[in-house]
């Protein structure tokens, strides 16, 4: 009974503040209906702001993404961006958004709202990449930057990511401020859309400064006769196919895209792939297919914000999609490769990678003399720290995370797949004309810095079982002795021959024979760490 009321509570809320025809017939008539297990469903747990922002599936009720959690979520960023900012209204917020379901109509409602609160509103008009977001804040030094998009969640999600005024996506404890302040801020200010009149539309002129200012700097001389890339582009039905066609324009005509017909053009349905990731087994076989069909043998894919990128090079008769570590790499190489012009600078510089992601860079950054740093994972993290070491005078050249993110131009502090597209297809139009592949020069590198191998997996769960998992995983515990006899059974004792090196309880374990490797390589046990 108690349960009960405090559901009706809920439903009274709902139906005294959602203002939407349709989202609160649906409550209405679930509640005249009596169904209490769809409306607990819908209702709770109220739908989180964290460090990501808020993102969920697309419905009614506090459990859902929907119009009334927009506009407080909004309006609770206005309010605790105006006290922590004394100058955050007359700075203003930028706004972009993707080709979802909604997208739009929450990018104008989130105008709308930061306009009643005073704010200066800039708009990124047409669908925006993700990345124009950050690029946008720091170019227009705005103090909040909004951008709507779920990223590559399937296509009945959505959510609203937050930049703070530094380009970087939010951490704490901005994140705490922001959900207090959305919870003080429930009652509608306003339910218009946006004043057009009032707004300034910044879409040209952040256009033309990324393709102006941040791309041309990640351009270098080809080699001499070099011969024209081909390649097979998908956009995963996002909305990236025509800033990557603009992006390779820089390079001339040495590159020939052919884009996926049945994934270029932006759907929020999603039609040929129910998890619109790179990532995702089975993704890119609609682009694979195509390239066959081509005779092409490089494929770049990007996820639906086209903030993460994938390449996929054929071998043989056989495809093989590069993991986020192997690309990772292969562009940290390139980099420092670069930075090796100017000797004076290289000490001066790091690379940054997260806890999960390979060691390699470490392996690679220390021989080269360059600093290495490692963070917890996401951008948010990446990106702080990249600001804290360009405080101290240290400059970022370059940051990833396994999970295929990549920030390869120093303008941006979050990951950028048209940059890295760019980026790479110089590497490959050098690589062939040296006569190697993406794969043998990968070779070449393990070679030089070490053989690193990662294998991942993922697996799908309701948000409530993740909690459940999580609780349960912080509660175990265990006994050194039997985590060192688990981890020790887990692992082979060696490939092909050669000592295998333990990674125990987050600290360097090795065999005894393990310093003849190290020495043979080249090599201390603390570069080896995988």
């Amino acid at each position: 009974m108690a349960t009960e009321s405090s559901l009706e509570a809920l439903v009274q809320e709902w139906l005294k503040l959602d203002r939407n025809e349709t989202t609160r017939k649906h409550i209405e008539d679930l509640w005249a209906q009596g169904r209490l297990q769809a409306l607990e469903a819908l209702m709770r747990p109220r739908l989180e702001f964290g460090t990501a922002g808020l993102r969920g599936p697309m419905r009614a009720g506090w459990a859902g993404l929907n119009d009334l959690m927009v506009v407080q979520t909004c309006q609770g960023i206005g309010r605790y961006a105006a006290s922590a900012m004394d100058d955050a209204c007359a700075r203003g917020v930028v706004i972009g958004y993707d080709h979802r379901h909604n997208s739009q109509r929450w990018a104008d409602m989130a105008a709308e709202s930061f306009l009643s609160q005073g704010f200066k509103v800039y708009i990124l008009r047409g669908f925006s990449f993700t990345p124009l977001v950050p690029f946008a804040v720091t170019h227009l030094r705005t103090a909040i930057g909004c951008m709507i998009t779920a990223s590559h969640n399937p296509g009945a999600d959505n959510g609203i990511k937050i930049y703070w005024d530094n380009g970087v996506q939010i951490i704490a404890p901005h994140d705490e401020g922001i959900a207090a302040d959305i919870l003080r801020s429930l009652e509608p200010n306003t339910w218009e859309l946006q004043r057009p009149d009032e707004l300034v539309d910044c879409t040209v002129r952040i256009h033309d400064a990324y393709f102006s200012q941040v791309l041309p700097d990640l351009l270098r001389p080809l080699p001499d006769g070099a011969s024209k890339l081909h390649i097979v582009h998908t956009s995963l039905h996002g909305v990236a196919e025509p800033y990557m066609r603009r992006a390779f324009a820089l390079l001339g005509d040495v590159v020939h895209i052919d884009s996926v017909p049945q994934q270029r053009d932006p759907d929020p349905n999603f039609p040929t792939t129910v998890y619109p990731n790179p990532e995702e087994k089975g993704a890119l076989d609609c682009a694979m297919a195509y390239a066959d069909e081509l005779g092409v043998r490089y494929i770049f894919a990007n996820d639906p914000d086209a903030d993460r990128f994938c390449v996929a090079e054929k071998d043989g008769q056989n495809w093989r999609t590069l993991t986020g570590n192997e690309l990772g790499i292969i562009l940290a190489a390139a980099i420092v490769r670069r930075l090796r012009a100017d000797q004076a600078k290289l000490g001066q510089t790091c690379m940054i990678t997260t806890v999960v992601s390979s060691k390699m860079l470490q392996s690679l950054v220390v021989a080269e003399g360059i600093g290495y740093a490692e963070c917890l994972t996401g951008f948010k993290n990446i990106g702080n720290l990249a600001l804290a070491k360009e405080a101290n005078g240290v400059a970022c050249a370059f940051g990833y995370e396994e999970a295929l993110g990549y920030a390869v131009s120093p303008a941006i502090k979050d990951k950028d797949g048209i940059s890295a597209a760019l980026l790479l297809a110089q590497i490959l139009i050098s690589l062939h004309k040296s006569g190697h592949t993406l794969q043998s020069h990968l070779n070449s590198l393990y070679e030089r810095y070490g053989y690193f191998i990662s294998s991942n997996s993922s697996f799908r769960c309701e948000p409530s079982s993740v909690h459940a998992i999580f609780e349960r995983i912080r509660g175990f515990k265990l006994s050194q002795g039997i985590l060192q006899n688990i981890l020790q059974e887990a692992y082979p004792k060696s490939l092909s021959g050669l000592p295998v090196i333990q990674v125990i309880d987050m600290t360097i374990g090795y065999d005894s024979a393990a310093p003849d490797l190290m020495s043979a390589l080249g090599k201390t046990p603390g570069e080896m760490i995988q």
